[in-house]
């Protein structure tokens, strides 16, 4: 019988490579997942539907929608903003107008679909008049009318098109919180 030679030391290594290299993927794998619970993908079939429709970036929904509520459709702000994507009456109002709604109500706000189909089409309606992401994402917050005269002062802006320079700290806060989760939205599930 032929006996056979093991070679321990390469044997160990080889193993403590394994196992290594086992511990790094797991790592890994639980750090996306864990990202994956903190930047959540909600209410997709509505996003989906409405971003599409009205061409609008859907991870930019979704960062704003987890700033705006957290995905709690009953989320109500201090200033009466309602819903998912936190419309407020007056553009709620204004909004109707535009897409020509005689039905829904401002209650309807609390219903996932209606308050996603109303955001996304207000979103669509900022990326006609404001070109960037943060600008638009800032009017969103603030409205247009004040990002339109920010744009048009040299304190504020540069070049007329970007915001440089945001002067309520709310709205400066909100824009960064909502360019940071729209980072991570693309990096998880842009893929």
């Amino acid at each position: 019988m032929k006996r056979i030679k093991i070679n321990f030391k390469r044997l160990s290594l080889n193993l403590i490579f394994i196992i290594c290299i086992t511990i790094v993927f797991a790592v890994f794998i639980n750090e996306k997942e864990y990202k994956k619970e903190n930047f959540e993908i909600k209410y997709e079939n509505y996003v989906n539907k409405h971003a599409e429709k009205y061409n609008v970036d859907k991870y930019l929904v979704y960062a704003m929608m987890k700033q705006e509520s957290h995905f709690n459709k009953d989320a109500v702000s201090v200033d009466e903003a309602r819903g998912l994507m936190q419309i407020t009456e007056d553009t709620f109002n204004w909004l109707k107008f535009r897409l020509g709604d005689k039905d829904t109500t401002f209650d309807d706000m609390f219903d996932p679909d209606t308050n996603i189909k109303y955001a996304i089409y207000f979103i669509s309606l900022l990326q006609e008049r404001f070109p960037h992401r943060k600008t638009i994402t800032a009017a969103y917050n603030a409205g247009m009318n004040i990002t339109s005269k920010w744009l048009k002062d040299s304190k504020y802006s540069k070049d007329g098109v970007t915001l440089h320079y945001i002067p309520y700290k709310e709205t400066e806060k909100h824009v960064e919180i909502v360019e940071n989760n729209y980072k991570k939205y693309k990096e998880l599930y842009d893929l």
